[in-house]
């Protein structure tokens, strides 16, 4: 039982900023359901969660940036971010 107390208490510790970005995360989403957005993708992988969200006409209410600029399946597509209680919210644009 000492060695799993131990454990627990290390593993704590190491895991303290995943549960502070599950903690973000949970904020942003709640955002953006309240706001009507739908959230397509929850990434939690580096210093910033990713949020990923379908393209809509609300989407110019977050005031984003763009990206990335890529040619995709359907032809030339633009990446967008804004940043929302610490997560990077990003959507596609399309045909631009």
């Amino acid at each position: 039982m000492q060695l799993l107390r131990m454990q627990k208490n290390k593993s704590g510790q190491q895991n303290k900023h995943i549960q502070q970005q599950v903690q973000l995360t949970t904020a942003c989403v709640a955002q953006l359901v309240d706001a009507g957005f739908t959230v397509l993708v929850i990434q939690i992988e580096n210093s910033k969660p990713a949020v990923w969200i379908e393209h809509s006409m609300k989407c110019s209410v977050l005031k984003g940036v763009m990206v990335m600029r890529r040619h995709g399946e359907r032809g030339p597509e633009m990446v967008m971010a804004a940043v929302l209680e610490g997560c990077q919210v990003q959507w596609v644009v399309r045909g631009h």
